[in-house]
C-alpha cells in the first residue's frame, strides 16, 4: 500500500516502515537496500566522528537526553530553556 499519504506512518529499520518501504514517503528512496540509511552515498570512513556531546543549560534545569531512534530528544523535567545548545561534530573529511 502506498503510505505517503497516510499521516501515522513514520519511517524506521524494521518491517513494514523500513528501508524498503521508504520510497512509498519518498520516491528518491527507491531501490535502497536494507544496508543503505539513506539514497545519498555515505560512507563511514569519509566522517571524523565524535563521541563527545555537550548539552549546555541553566544549572537548574533538568533534562532527560533521549535516543528515540531517528534523532537524539531533549525533554524537560524542571526549570527553563533559554537556549540550548547541543553540538556534535560528524563531519566529512577532506
Amino acid at each position: 500500500p502506498d503510505k505517503r499519504n497516510d499521516e501515522k506512518f513514520e519511517w524506521g529499520y524494521l518491517g513494514s516502515n523500513g528501508p524498503a518501504y521508504w520510497y512509498q514517503v519518498n520516491e528518491t528512496c527507491k531501490g535502497i537496500g536494507i544496508n543503505q540509511q539513506t539514497p545519498i552515498d555515505l560512507k563511514l570512513e569519509d566522517f571524523v566522528n565524535s563521541t563527545k556531546i555537550e548539552l549546555n543549560v541553566a544549572k537548574e534545569t533538568e533534562l532527560i537526553l533521549l535516543n528515540n531512534g531517528h534523532a537524539y530528544q531533549v525533554q524537560r523535567l524542571k526549570g527553563t530553556i533559554a537556549e540550548p545548545t547541543l553540538n556534535y561534530d560528524a563531519t566529512l573529511k577532506d
